[in-house]
């Protein structure tokens, strides 16, 4: 049978699964207008704004992608108390994503990224975000959700975009959780310190975090090979995986066994998201029993429609 045709037919049979998704929840706002003309009082560009719409980011499009490919999906994570936290439950609600998890905490603003765009180009993006550690209330109410048992969600998945959720007590409570039902862990992971993912079964970094994580370039196979394995002296992962962009993605299991498998994009209009969609297919087809390797294939080619598209 055809490879294509055969992965076809393993998506179409994936079985209903739940996941949880817990991570940093960002809410993205893009205003589209005209920056065409340099102001007279400084040398900056002038943006005439036209309109405004906001879309899930950070974690909460990781779950967006799993809620399209079938699975119920929840979202545990920290919004502020404020406008964007309300618009932000409302559009997890309309997607059909489960937000009985989301932790208000008063004490830090929701996450936002306003990127100014002109015709598809980005002209300026603003960061409304707190990068503080989870603490107090707000990290022991994700602690109490995680110890209920039984579990009821198949598989986790840890989306780590460096805004304080993912606190090592977090993730460890993460783990056992997962571990109880016998069900995956997988992260996509942020900063230098991969000490604090210990337990997982799978991380997802792009080529660039896998140098910061390992501390060494990696320009060719050689590289790749001695990353992966630092990466399993320091996770206690069994297969390290790290993908490549326009490369593709590169595995390694335990016994050494690699292959690089190549991208699908056709085109690359806006990478936005890509490895939001890959962390979302490999967490939700490992948790439903696909092997790793058609796993990674089926991540490759949604990744590579997610880049011929713009925004997330």
């Amino acid at each position: 049978m055809d490879d294509s045709l055969r992965l076809s037919h393993v998506l179409e049979a994936l079985p209903a699964k739940k996941i949880l998704v817990i991570g940093d929840l960002i809410l993205d706002r893009y205003v589209d207008g005209k920056a065409g003309r340099v102001s007279p009082e400084a040398p900056v560009l002038v943006f005439e704004w036209e309109n405004e719409r906001y879309l899930l980011g950070g974690a909460c499009n990781v779950a967006a992608n799993l809620r399209a490919l079938g699975a119920e999906t929840a979202v545990l994570g920290a919004i502020g108390d404020d406008e964007a936290g309300r618009t932000l439950r409302t559009l997890l609600h309309n997607d059909g994503i489960d937000t009985r998890a989301l932790v208000v905490d008063s004490s830090r603003p929701t996450t936002r990224k306003t990127r100014y765009v002109s015709k598809t180009a980005q002209v300026l993006r603003v960061d409304e975000e707190s990068r503080a550690p989870a603490s107090g209330k707000a990290e022991q109410a994700m602690l109490d959700l995680l110890a209920q048992r039984p579990f009821p969600w198949h598989g986790v998945l840890l989306s780590d975009y460096g805004k304080g959720v993912l606190t090592p007590r977090v993730i460890q409570a993460a783990v056992a959780a997962a571990k109880s039902v016998g069900g995956p862990v997988v992260v996509d992971p942020k900063g230098k310190d991969y000490s604090i993912y210990r337990g997982v079964d799978l991380l997802t970094p792009n080529r660039e975090e896998a140098e910061a994580a390992t501390g060494g370039a990696i320009k060719g196979t050689a590289d790749l090979h001695r990353a992966a394995q630092r990466l399993r002296e320091i996770t206690g992962i069994q297969t390290a995986t790290i993908t490549l962009g326009k490369d593709g993605i590169f595995f390694e299991t335990g016994d050494g066994s690699h292959k690089i498998l190549p991208t699908e994009a056709r085109q690359v209009f806006d990478v936005t998201g890509a490895g939001d969609t890959v962390v979302a297919v490999l967490t939700y087809c490992r948790t439903c029993g696909v092997s790793l390797e058609d796993s990674l294939r089926l991540a490759n080619c949604a990744a590579g429609i997610t880049v011929g598209k713009f925004g997330t």
